[in-house]
Protein backbone atom coordinates (compact mmCIF):
# COMPACT_ATOMS: atom_id res chain seq x y z
CA UNK A 1 0.00 0.00 0.00
CA UNK A 2 1.26 3.44 -0.89
CA UNK A 3 1.92 5.67 2.60
CA UNK A 4 -0.83 8.54 1.69
CA UNK A 5 -3.56 4.86 1.95
CA UNK A 6 -2.29 3.92 5.32
CA UNK A 7 -1.79 7.48 6.61
CA UNK A 8 -5.44 7.81 5.84
CA UNK A 9 -6.77 4.36 7.58
CA UNK A 10 -5.09 4.95 10.48
CA UNK A 11 -6.55 8.26 10.75
CA UNK A 12 -9.92 6.72 10.38
CA UNK A 13 -9.05 4.57 13.02
CA UNK A 14 -8.10 7.37 15.39
CA UNK A 15 -11.00 9.46 14.41
CA UNK A 16 -13.23 6.19 15.46
CA UNK A 17 -11.25 5.74 18.87
CA UNK A 18 -9.99 2.49 18.06
CA UNK A 19 -6.30 3.03 18.02
CA UNK A 20 -3.72 5.66 19.63
CA UNK A 21 -0.85 6.72 17.94
CA UNK A 22 2.52 8.55 19.29
CA UNK A 23 5.51 10.08 17.51
CA UNK A 24 8.24 8.47 18.53
CA UNK A 25 12.28 10.37 18.74
CA UNK A 26 15.08 8.46 18.06
CA UNK A 27 18.60 9.43 18.25
CA UNK A 28 21.45 9.23 15.52
CA UNK A 29 24.86 7.83 15.90
CA UNK A 30 26.58 11.55 16.04
CA UNK A 31 23.29 12.11 19.02
CA UNK A 32 21.07 14.56 16.75
CA UNK A 33 17.46 13.35 17.92
CA UNK A 34 15.06 11.58 14.96
CA UNK A 35 11.90 11.58 14.36
CA UNK A 36 10.76 7.58 14.78
CA UNK A 37 8.03 5.39 14.03
CA UNK A 38 4.75 6.23 15.07
CA UNK A 39 3.93 4.47 18.38
CA UNK A 40 0.33 1.83 17.96
CA UNK A 41 -2.04 1.64 21.11
CA UNK A 42 -4.88 -0.52 20.83
CA UNK A 43 -7.90 0.89 22.71
CA UNK A 44 -10.52 -1.28 24.72
CA UNK A 45 -13.26 -2.81 22.18
CA UNK A 46 -15.41 -0.80 25.10
CA UNK A 47 -13.97 2.51 25.35
CA UNK A 48 -14.61 2.83 21.49
CA UNK A 49 -18.19 1.70 21.47
CA UNK A 50 -18.74 4.39 24.13
CA UNK A 51 -17.03 6.79 22.44
CA UNK A 52 -19.31 6.00 19.03
CA UNK A 53 -22.75 6.15 21.40
CA UNK A 54 -21.48 9.29 22.55
CA UNK A 55 -20.94 10.72 19.46
CA UNK A 56 -24.36 9.53 18.00
CA UNK A 57 -26.06 11.06 21.11
CA UNK A 58 -24.28 14.79 20.41
CA UNK A 59 -25.00 14.56 16.50
CA UNK A 60 -29.10 13.45 17.70
CA UNK A 61 -29.18 16.40 20.22
CA UNK A 62 -27.39 19.04 16.91
CA UNK A 63 -30.35 17.70 14.56
CA UNK A 64 -33.03 18.15 17.42
CA UNK A 65 -31.89 21.73 17.86
CA UNK A 66 -31.95 22.17 14.22
CA UNK A 67 -35.22 20.38 13.65
CA UNK A 68 -36.82 22.93 16.52
CA UNK A 69 -35.43 26.21 14.65
CA UNK A 70 -36.82 25.17 11.48
CA UNK A 71 -40.44 24.42 13.28
CA UNK A 72 -40.20 28.09 15.10
CA UNK A 73 -39.06 29.58 12.25
CA UNK A 74 -42.09 28.28 10.51
CA UNK A 75 -44.32 29.37 12.99
CA UNK A 76 -42.91 32.69 12.90
CA UNK A 77 -43.53 33.19 9.16
CA UNK A 78 -47.05 31.88 10.16
CA UNK A 79 -48.15 34.37 12.27
CA UNK A 80 -45.97 37.61 10.21
CA UNK A 81 -44.22 36.50 7.07
CA UNK A 82 -43.38 40.47 6.30
CA UNK A 83 -41.04 39.89 9.37
CA UNK A 84 -39.59 36.52 9.81
CA UNK A 85 -35.56 36.11 8.74
CA UNK A 86 -36.98 33.44 5.63
CA UNK A 87 -40.35 33.34 4.17
CA UNK A 88 -41.46 30.33 3.23
CA UNK A 89 -40.99 30.04 -0.75
CA UNK A 90 -43.98 31.58 -2.38
CA UNK A 91 -44.93 33.50 0.31
CA UNK A 92 -45.41 37.17 -0.48
CA UNK A 93 -43.80 39.81 1.73
CA UNK A 94 -44.30 42.78 1.72
CA UNK A 95 -41.30 45.65 1.62
CA UNK A 96 -43.34 48.52 2.93
CA UNK A 97 -43.77 48.74 6.35
CA UNK A 98 -46.84 51.41 5.95
CA UNK A 99 -49.15 50.29 2.98
CA UNK A 100 -50.62 53.74 2.88
CA UNK A 101 -47.49 55.10 2.06
CA UNK A 102 -47.20 53.80 -1.73
CA UNK A 103 -51.15 54.42 -2.32
CA UNK A 104 -49.68 58.37 -1.52
CA UNK A 105 -46.92 58.05 -3.68
CA UNK A 106 -48.04 56.23 -6.27
CA UNK A 107 -47.06 52.78 -7.83
CA UNK A 108 -43.52 53.16 -9.02
CA UNK A 109 -44.29 51.20 -12.36
CA UNK A 110 -45.50 54.26 -14.01
CA UNK A 111 -42.55 56.70 -13.64
CA UNK A 112 -40.50 54.17 -15.51
CA UNK A 113 -42.63 53.22 -18.21
CA UNK A 114 -41.35 52.54 -21.50
CA UNK A 115 -37.56 51.64 -20.23
CA UNK A 116 -38.00 48.20 -21.11
CA UNK A 117 -38.99 49.51 -24.82
CA UNK A 118 -36.08 51.97 -24.71
CA UNK A 119 -33.77 49.27 -23.76
CA UNK A 120 -34.60 47.39 -26.74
Amino acid sequence: MSENTVSKYVCSLEEKGLIRTEPTMVRSKDGRPLNGNLLYTIRPIQAAIELFYERQFQQLEEDTARQRAAERLAELACESPQNALCAPFGAVASPCADPGLEAQMGPLSEEFSGTKEKAG
